[in-house]
């Protein structure tokens, strides 16, 4: 009998942790609202790189809000990294966005991490509040003419099919 109960409990957790990591894996994309002009981007990311609409023309930039405390956010960032490393298109830039850490907190994950995609501080999260983040990690698809396009909630894995479908790109061997 104890047996039989210890084999149901053990079954009953082992659903949840299947059921969780399923939960944890999935995002929503929705199209940007048409209506909803989209925020100026005129950053300096923490390396002293500034970043601003007109370079940015022509290209489809992947713009991701991120903490270090975020678990799923972490799960998402080595996608990202992958992304740019491995992108045969020139024409996708990825900017990352960490809300409400420091820039030395910032930078000490980065060196540790070896991630090399830019990362803009948003030390008071007006920048995440501009583009409507409430979800962490939510990334803004941006068009090359400048226009947002998708906002996805959740974490994406950025080299698969279906990202790489919405940013067509393609990754080298």
């Amino acid at each position: 009998m104890k047996s039989r109960a210890s084999h149901c409990a053990w079954g009953i957790g082992l659903a949840l942790v299947i059921w969780a990591s399923q939960a944890h894996a999935q995002f929503e994309k929705k199209l940007w609202h048409k209506s909803l002009a989209a925020p100026n981007i005129d950053f300096t990311d923490i390396s002293g790189r500034a970043w601003n609409w007109q370079q940015l023309k022509g290209k489809v930039v992947v713009l991701n809000f991120w903490a270090t405390w975020c678990a799923p956010c972490l799960e998402e960032l080595p996608s990202l990294q992958t992304l740019q490393d491995f992108s045969t298109s020139h024409e996708v830039v990825i900017l990352t966005v960490n809300v409400k850490e420091s820039p030395s907190k910032i930078q000490q994950f980065v060196a540790r991490t070896g991630f090399t995609f830019p990362v803009i501080a948003d030390r008071q999260g007006d920048i995440a509040k501009q583009w409507g983040v409430k979800i962490f990690p939510t990334t803004v698809i941006l068009s090359m003419q400048g226009k947002p396009k998708w906002i996805v909630e959740g974490p994406v894995d950025w080299t698969g099919k279906e990202a790489s479908e919405w940013l067509k790109v393609r990754f080298t061997q």
